[in-house]
């Protein structure tokens, strides 16, 4: 992915809200990362939501797949994720963060154009986790996540992999990570969700960073 070398015309991003923010989610599958999303607000605040299910919704008219193309799904969210980032949009970047390398790839490049990213890592036993893949159309709160089969398999080595990475990303993003385990609406669930909430605020409201206030100062020069 290059983000910086996209050659095409800005149509919008200065007046949208929270431009040149993205926040990563993080978690196994099964760990409820699109509700945890739902229940903080943040799917309805200018953020464009990037993972292949949502791609591939796109693609097919806003139904899932049956028969999911997650190879064709892939290369068309990374080019949605360049083009958004081009405009300067907020970005929600929903995966299971099991390949870190790529993540913070993808992290200093959007901090590279300007952006302030986070996380919030969805933590989640592993039996509640597989109660939850195994039982979707009754669990999943995305219509883009409804059909999708995760083979157990790919979850097991998924599952490890990224609770293996829980510590790296907690020191690499500081203050801006955010933990919340979703194992059922319980009191540990609540308050770890009041904390991420006040995180995101924070977040959201910390001024733009130098390079993005020069890109915009660059915009409006070449728009006026």
């Amino acid at each position: 992915m290059k983000i910086l070398e996209i050659e095409q015309p800005i149509q919008e991003g200065p007046n949208d809200p929270n431009i040149f923010k993205a926040i990563f989610l993080a978690g196994p599958p099964g760990a409820g990362k699109n509700q945890v999303v739902q229940w903080l607000g943040i799917s309805n605040i200018g953020l464009k939501m990037q993972d292949i299910d949502h791609t591939l919704a796109f693609l097919n008219k806003g139904k899932a797949p049956a028969t999911p193309d997650y190879a064709r799904g892939e290369r068309v969210t990374i080019k949605r994720q360049d083009i958004f980032a081009q405009n300067m949009l907020g970005l929600l970047i929903n995966s299971t963060g099991r390949n870190y390398e790529s993540l913070m790839g993808l992290n200093k490049q959007l901090k590279t154009a300007g952006y302030d990213t986070m996380m919030i890592y969805v933590n989640v036993d592993y039996d509640v986790a597989v109660n939850r893949i195994g039982h979707r159309e009754q669990y999943a709160t995305d219509p883009a996540d409804k059909n999708r089969r995760v083979d157990l398999d790919y979850f097991k080595q998924a599952y490890a992999a990224t609770k293996q990475n829980l510590d790296f990303y907690a020191l690499m993003f500081g203050d801006h990570f955010a933990l919340v385990t979703n194992n059922g609406n319980d009191t540990s669930l609540q308050h770890d969700l009041r904390i991420a909430n006040k995180k995101v605020s924070r977040f959201l409201n910390k001024p733009l960073t130098s390079t993005a206030q020069s890109i915009l100062a660059q915009y409006k020069t070449a728009t006026s």
